[in-house]
């Protein structure tokens, strides 16, 4: 697996029937005409970085050197489940650039989530 060379876009989701799942969505470019599959790869850490961003890597898995040297476009998805509650951002990594978002809307989403949700009784 090689990393594509650039990334497009990244959109961020947050799935209000499981309230600790977000999508990753994200296009990319590639120079090899033929693949297999895009991934979005998180990074391993043993603790949380201390920013609060998180590091994933867009990959692209191919099999042989590119047979045309033309630019491919591309989409991966990631769902990630039980993500940590302290997150501030995720970061995608490509061989030219990155991509990096802010969760700030989290949090703001969130707390209208617990004022929707909020039945009068402080015991949620």
């Amino acid at each position: 697996m090689e990393k594509v060379d650039c990334i497009i876009s990244l959109n961020i989701t947050f799935n209000k029937n499981f309230p600790y799942e977000m999508g990753l969505f994200t296009k990319g470019e590639t120079h090899f005409s033929e693949f297999n599959q895009a991934y979005i790869l998180p990074h391993y850490y043993e603790k949380a970085p201390k920013d609060g961003v998180f590091d994933f890597d867009l990959m692209v898995e191919t099999h042989h050197e590119p047979l045309l040297k033309i630019s491919t476009q591309l989409a991966a998805v990631y769902i990630w489940d039980n993500y940590p509650t302290d997150i501030k951002g995720i970061r995608v990594h490509a061989a030219n650039n990155l991509l990096e978002q802010s969760l700030y809307y989290k949090a703001l989403w969130e707390s209208e989530r617990t004022m929707r949700y909020f039945d009068g009784d402080l015991d949620f």
